[in-house]
């Protein structure tokens, strides 16, 4: 049986008391990379895309929201990886999630015995952190209560083992390396896309900006003008 502990507090002031840079030279790639690309700058509330040579197996074709992003580290959840854990079994004493079939899904290789949850609500509930429109981040039983009682849709909830971290710097430089593309979130895409779409829709879509902004930087192609009425070829070099 799988036992998950809960609380955000912890994750993020350990983050935030990280060690030296392991990347220190790289701090503030991005700023150069996002200047000649024109992409998102990384921040809290937006996606990290995987790109399609990112082989890492903990992140190949996954996405990731960015909770915490400072000049210390970064922090945030894969939101496309459900396991074959259900909700119930993780948290047995919850008579609330008896009746439902929600997954856990892997949020990283970081602490895996800590839980993280994302829910989606047009109000905050109380101990939860802002991320993107409507969607709210908390470790609060309380709040998953609140959140499986809720009336309305049931794809409003989203509880992720584990979570994916990087030093100081370190992103920067995957992100100008090309393992990531910049993103916004959108909370379609934590709770309405089936987790296997999530992905291909998203890499599609910022692929296609990455070749247009690169298409916009190309140097101009200067049409040449006619010549008698035929262009000018090389047979008419004098040699």
């Amino acid at each position: 049986m799988v036992s998950l502990a809960w609380g955000i507090t912890g994750i993020v002031c350990a983050l935030r008391a990280a060690a030296e840079p392991a990347w220190g030279p790289h701090a503030g790639a991005w700023s150069t990379a996002a200047t000649r690309t024109g992409h998102a700058r990384p921040a809290k509330g937006r996606f990290l895309v995987a790109s399609r040579s990112l082989s890492d197996p903990n992140f190949a074709q996954t996405v990731v929201l960015l909770l915490v992003y400072e000049a210390r580290g970064a922090m945030g959840v894969v939101i496309n990886r459900p396991s074959h854990i259900p909700l119930a079994s993780a948290l047995p004493e919850l008579d609330e999630l008896r009746r439902r079939k929600d997954p856990v899904f892997f949020g990283g290789p970081v602490a895996l015995d800590a839980a993280l949850m994302l829910v989606r609500s047009t109000a905050r509930p109380q101990d939860s952190q802002a991320i993107v429109k409507d969607v709210y981040l908390s470790g609060s039983r309380a709040v998953l209560r609140q959140a499986v009682r809720g009336t309305g849709k049931r794809n409003r909830l989203r509880v992720y083992a584990g979570h994916a971290g990087w030093g100081a710097g370190q992103l920067d430089h995957e992100i100008a390396r090309g393992d990531w593309f910049v993103t916004d979130a959108d909370p379609a895409s934590i709770f309405e896309l089936s987790p296997d779409d999530v992905w291909p829709r998203l890499i599609d879509h910022v692929s296609g900006q990455w070749t247009r902004a690169e298409e916009a930087q190309r140097p101009a192609v200067v049409a040449g003008f006619s010549l008698r009425g035929r262009m000018f070829a090389h047979s008419d070099i004098a040699g």
